[in-house]
């Protein structure tokens, strides 16, 4: 969602900036009579807040229709096949883009709304429900929606599943989500670095269950030899130069796998430089 809504931003800046002059000409107009209703001769708001607040209201839907006014004589023209100028040309196709942008987050934002459902049918007991809501996640995740990560902290707690299948289809959700590339079925691997971050990420600030579930995951993946070994050496380096929580994050990322896998910790060197 951030790319949209910094989108929206700056085209309703652009908007604002470069509207046609009878947007402009309504606008200053508005301002003006807004200013005349809260204020008395010397200039002083009267009316208190509420007085501000209605006229700040009032000011918005006549801006909003002088807006809705000239798109719609530029449209007109458009489709009366008469020439525009650059300039309504270049408005028109931001106000598209506008429009898209602002269509793209609301779509995004149902997702994002339709989560608490998809949390709760990870504790269903129909484990087709827990099948379909971790390939949301996962599906969220590629798409770079906020509520994916949220959605497999909650999900990492049934990898104490007794069903052995839900505690796979756990895994291979979490292989997809913080380890592979989007769509390779945990075939192709993410950039070392970024599996680092990721995982530096999940554990930041997940609560002590959620990093029960973390270090047990973690742990049977590592046991597989499916982390590359050089993500450890970048968590080690990051828990030998960093500070705070940063340092903290990696260094029990290394404890995780270190319990699964002790030769990670392959010298006392690496030890001593954590003091």
């Amino acid at each position: 969602p951030d790319p949209y809504r910094e989108k929206i931003r700056e085209l309703e800046a652009y908007l604002k900036s470069n509207a046609p002059e009878e947007i402009s000409k309504a606008r200053a107009t508005a301002i003006e009579e807004a200013k005349n209703k809260i204020s008395d001769e010397d200039g002083e708001v009267v009316g208190g807040e509420d007085s501000v607040e209605n006229a700040e209201r009032e000011l918005a839907e006549i801006e909003s229709a002088a807006l809705a006014a000239a798109i719609a004589d530029i449209e007109a023209k458009q489709e009366s096949n008469e020439d525009l100028t650059e300039a309504e040309s270049e408005f028109l196709a931001k106000l598209r883009g506008l429009k898209f942008a602002s269509s793209a987050l609301s779509f995004i934002e149902v997702f994002e709304n339709a989560n608490a459902s998809f949390q709760t049918m990870l504790m269903s007991s129909n484990p087709s429900d827990v099948t379909e809501a971790l390939h949301f996640f996962v599906k969220a995740k590629h798409f770079g929606l906020p509520c994916a990560v949220r959605g497999m902290r909650l999900a990492l707690a049934l990898m104490w599943s007794n069903e052995t299948n839900i505690q796979e289809e756990v895994l291979n959700a979490f292989l997809e989500v913080f380890v592979a590339e989007p769509g390779t079925d945990g075939k192709e691997l993410l950039p070392e670095n970024q599996i680092a971050q990721n995982l530096l990420d999940l554990v930041g600030d997940a609560t002590v269950s959620e990093l029960a579930s973390i270090e047990e995951a973690l742990g049977r993946l590592v046991k597989k030899e499916i982390i590359p070994p050089d993500v450890f050496s970048i968590l080690w380096t990051i828990a030998s130069q960093a500070e705070g929580q940063l340092r903290a994050s990696a260094m029990l990322i290394i404890s995780m796998a270190a319990s699964a896998a002790p030769k990670i910790v392959d010298s006392a060197y690496r030890l001593q430089n954590l003091y």
